[in-house]
């Protein structure tokens, strides 16, 4: 298969004529075409209309792909904030202009973002994948595609040719289910990470966000520092960075930063440092309060005790993570505060007018046994926007109580 006659001008003609119609309309109306790129054209519509805005930047630049022709690669690809994220923090490592390899193109956001900083060799093992990066990158002169086995390439360059390496192994198994395990996805990160530390070049993983920090800097020996990344609404993934001009440290020692957004890393931490950090003392939610809320990346990251230390925050309890405190602003806090309005006890005469009152209001639950969608339910809650919020805790004695709020 060769890019000239699958994304040909017969192609992207036919993709332009077509751009406003339903993509389902198009699959029953050409279902019998023979021509062999029309259903890579149907998928490059339907993409296009379900992700663009992740092509998006922040700015409204726009960094969408010229061929979106494969469903898997589109779903695999990396947003386009994330991907410039990914360029700059490894510019903080490798000089500019410098050679980095791409073992992991497919619809190449990341090689693309790479470009800005250095000179890229992007490698792709799928046919199809490596023909629309061909046609994505045919103006990008610092861009060059390879369409081969990216370990099997790796052991055939000299060492030193590369300054860095990126890597996002695919996180689906042989037929196509979600995997989550460094050793489940392709390629096992484990098995080639000998021949990556051996090419002395800075190594850039991008990994599972639901995978554990700590066993991750475990199995990785070497690592310089963690970047748990997230959107703002959840946690999307965790890069880690190998420096080999830089100190190895132990796993406690490493360096872990949240990012809930593209332009500024708002909190960093160690697990030793989380480790040693004593919390303040429990305290019961009152009306008036501030109740604080770590974002998705901070819960992931774990570092809960140095919230309460750092911000001067009290959680509930030791295990329900989220804090209270009279202050209504903490610069720098990795998550949000909502002023508590109301403070309710969970018993059933409670329960019983709460649901008379029919609020309108969006149900979130903390260490409590149940469901968001379940106490939604049982509260009678109506769909309402986020900015009136009914959370449902577990104090440190054990009692359940309910908290409405109200976004600041």
């Amino acid at each position: 298969m060769t890019q000239e006659s699958v994304f040909g001008e017969d192609y992207f003609k036919w993709v332009s004529e077509h751009s406003g119609d339903d993509p389902d309309r198009l699959r029953l109306a050409f279902h019998s075409d023979e021509r062999p790129w029309i259903k890579y054209a149907i998928t490059h519509v339907a993409s296009l209309r379900r992700a663009d805005k992740k092509f998006q930047t922040v700015t409204g630049e726009s960094m969408s792909p010229s061929v979106i022709a494969s469903e898997l690669a589109l779903q695999q690809s990396t947003s386009a904030d994330i991907a410039l994220l990914h360029a700059s923090i490894l510019a903080e490592h490798v000089a500019c202009g410098a050679d980095v390899l791409d073992m992991t193109c497919g619809l190449g956001t990341d090689s693309r973002a790479l470009s800005r900083f250095f000179n890229v060799t992007a490698c792709e093992v799928n046919p199809l994948h490596a023909a629309m990066a061909k046609e994505n990158f045919r103006n990008i002169g610092n861009v060059e595609i390879i369409e081969t086995d990216s370990v099997n390439y790796l052991g055939t360059v000299p060492l030193g040719r590369f300054k860095a390496i990126f890597i996002d192994p695919a996180r689906r198994d042989n037929i196509g289910r979600r995997v989550y395990g460094i050793r489940d996805c392709t390629p096992d990160l484990i098995e080639i990470y000998p021949t990556l530390r051996a090419t002395g070049a800075v190594v850039m993983c991008k990994l599972s966000p639901m995978i554990d920090i700590s066993q991750t800097l475990a199995d990785l020996k070497g690592v310089s520092e963690v970047h748990v990344i997230g959107d703002g609404r959840e946690c999307k993934e965790l890069v880690v960075v190998i420096d080999p001009l830089l100190q190895m440290l132990e796993s406690c020692d490493v360096p872990v930063s949240l990012w809930t957004s593209s332009c500024r890393c708002d909190f960093r931490f160690t697990i030793s440092s989380e480790s040693a950090a004593k919390p303040l003392p429990f305290a019961m939610p009152a009306v008036g309060d501030t109740l604080w809320i770590p974002s998705a990346v901070a819960m992931k990251g774990g570092c809960f005790n140095l919230l309460s230390k750092v911000f001067g925050i009290s959680p509930v309890s030791s295990n329900t993570h989220v804090y209270v405190s009279d202050q209504a602003d903490l610069s720098g806090f990795p998550g949000h505060g909502e002023q508590i309005t109301d403070v309710i006890q969970w018993k059933s005469s409670e329960l019983k007018r709460l649901k008379r009152l029919k609020l309108k209001a969006c149900a979130r639950v903390r260490n409590f046994g149940m469901t968001a969608s379940q106490l939604a339910e049982k509260l009678g809650l109506g769909a309402g926007s986020d900015s009136v919020m009914i959370t449902g805790i577990t104090l440190a004695d054990g009692s359940r109580l309910l908290i409405q709020s109200s976004r600041m």
